[in-house]
């Protein structure tokens, strides 16, 4: 293999890993002991939303729309949402 082709290997190689963005979005876990020991002390989240779907119906390319979803926590632990995204 000639040094040309060896450093698009590489260059490819690194293009690929670096791209791994999911571990990077990530929200960082507790270890498994302390996670255990905190959700014993301080109950379950439970998330409950009264509208969990919304048509927005046919919308224009280009065309920002908004709606709030308004949520609320039913259970006796905290809740934390770290990460919301559309589909």
């Amino acid at each position: 293999m000639n040094y040309s082709s060896a450093c698009l290997l590489v260059g490819v190689s690194l293009t690929i890993l670096g791209c791994d963005d999911d571990a990077a979005d990530a929200p960082p876990s507790p270890s498994s002991s302390s996670a255990s020991a905190s959700a014993a002390a301080t109950g379950t989240p439970k998330i409950v939303a009264a509208e969990p779907v919304f048509e927005f119906g046919k919308v224009k390319l280009g065309t920002t729309v908004e709606h709030v979803f308004k949520v609320k926590n039913a259970g006796t632990g905290p809740l934390q949402i770290a990460r919301a995204k559309g589909s």
